[in-house]
């Protein structure tokens, strides 16, 4: 699996996020394991770091908010 960092562009349905890479693609991505049992909420413009599939590049799964992020949430 690829790591990239994208945008959340907005929520779909049943938990799927829309992803814009920073080259400019759209992918669909839902929340990894962890992130669900911590039940984190994105908002569009989150920046977050997936893990896209070999199969098919055009779904991932977000394993976790860039770090640029979460150093915005600690400053608050």
């Amino acid at each position: 699996m690829v790591e990239v960092v994208g945008s959340v562009v907005d929520l779909a349905t049943n938990r799927m996020y829309s992803v814009r890479l920073d080259g400019g693609t759209v992918v669909s991505a839902h929340l990894g394991n962890d992130l669900q049992m911590r039940i984190v909420r994105l908002i569009p413009g989150d920046r977050v770091v997936l893990k896209l599939s070999d199969v098919d590049p055009s779904r991932g799964r977000i394993v976790r908010r860039s770090d640029a992020a979460v150093m915005k949430e600690r400053v608050r």
